[in-house]
């Protein structure tokens, strides 16, 4: 059963009931979900969906891939690669699109070896890291890189991804559709 409460925000000892945004107004859109979600990883629940895709470390947003532009690109020290579709659910469409783009961008990744995962995800970061490893060295300072590497080229190879949609909210039937697909 879903519950809903009205959540507060608390410093030091001072509580802020906080109100909910109508996101129907233009200034929320799916870019200002995906920014939300860049800056602040720990915002999404992987730990509660997959626990070993944890820790996870914001690398690029629209990442070029031959299905267009996915939003977002997350890796973990484990060489683990979650990959996020941001949609709003204003329009009723929005929940196949965003099944089929996300599965589309992660059978495009698949295809991928580290080199070209680097060489993309760094073009879309636009920064001057000169590696994914130096990326993620700044939040887990132990990390070897050719382990990353390997990892990170096994699970392209095996295709194996965090799909996660995230929204302004989920609608029913969107959570019926999941279940079956991640049944099969």
């Amino acid at each position: 059963m879903k519950q809903h409460v009205t959540p507060i925000a608390v410093d030091g000892q001072k509580a802020v009931r906080l109100e909910r945004l109508n996101l129907r107004e233009s200034t929320y859109d799916e870019k200002w979900i995906q920014r939300i979600c860049y800056e602040n990883p720990t915002i999404l629940p992987v730990d509660e969906i997959e626990p070993s895709f944890g820790g996870m470390v914001s690398i690029c947003e629209e990442l070029t891939t031959d299905s267009g532009p996915c939003d977002l690109i997350y890796l973990n020290e484990n060489g683990f690669v979650t990959i996020v579709e941001c949609k709003l659910w204003r329009n009723p469409e929005a929940r196949r699109k965003a099944v089929g783009q996300i599965l589309d961008y992660a059978k495009d990744v698949a295809k991928w070896n580290y080199q070209k995962f680097e060489a993309e995800c760094l073009r879309s970061r636009k920064s001057e890291e000169p590696s994914l490893y130096e990326v993620l060295k700044r939040y887990f300072p132990d990390i070897i890189e050719q382990e990353l590497v390997d990892r990170v080229q096994a699970n392209l190879q095996r295709g194996r991804f965090l799909l996660l949609i995230v929204g302004d909210g989920i609608r029913e039937n969107m959570e019926d559709l999941i279940s079956y697909i991640c049944a099969h």
